[in-house]
């Protein structure tokens, strides 16, 4: 199922609720289980009134058709579409330097977004990374950053992560070097803590 927003509401929050209410309409239009046997006697109705039969009009005509095609139109540019099937992967990290300072952004599919502030030199950007798609995970507070390192192969160049989360419990994740360093160190980061809660 596919539900378009507007973005006026997290889309976690919304994507929660939609399954909340999906689940409650199935519960609902179930089949009921089947009454127990009746002790009573049950009288059969033998005649039925007759209904003078009715032609659809007003909105209800030809409502079918105009639902069918309205499926066929594209959705809105200005809506945001979420697959609730998918789980959300991670598609941004963005290092932002202002006159404030420098932060990290990360941004995944479902268009949630998270910020960490980089405290410290340029060696503090790795911490941030990790803590802004930990925070994006709702893995908090942000596990340390133990190690990462750069594994040449002949097919590709992986770069491997090791966290400590904060319960004290080892994750390790991997992503394979496709663009930019913070970008393969946010998906490693991301494949170590996904990982973790299995």
């Amino acid at each position: 199922m596919r539900v378009w927003t507007d973005d006026t509401r997290a889309p976690d929050q919304l994507r929660s609720e939609v399954k909340s209410l999906v689940a409650r309409a199935y519960r609902a239009t179930a089949r009921p289980e089947p009454p127990p046997a009746a002790t009573e006697e049950v009288h059969p109705i033998t005649s039925v009134p007759d209904i003078p039969s009715h032609r659809r009009g007003g909105l209800g005509r030809a409502l079918d058709s105009l639902i069918a095609d309205a499926g066929d139109e594209p959705a809105p540019a200005h809506l945001i579409s979420i697959d609730l099937a998918a789980s959300p992967v991670l598609e941004l990290i963005a290092v932002e330097e202002t006159a404030t300072g420098v932060t990290v952004r990360a941004v995944d599919s479902a268009r949630s977004a998270a910020e960490a502030k980089v405290m410290g030199g340029p060696g503090a950007i790795n911490p941030a990374i990790v803590a802004a798609v930990a925070e994006l995970l709702g893995e908090t507070p942000a596990p340390r950053l133990v190690a990462v390192e750069l594994r040449d192969t002949d097919v590709a160049s992986v770069l491997v992560v090791t966290l400590e989360l904060a319960d004290t419990t080892p994750a390790a994740g991997a992503a394979v070097v496709q663009g930019g360093m913070p970008f393969t160190l946010g998906r490693a980061t991301w494949s170590a803590i996904s990982s973790a809660r299995i």
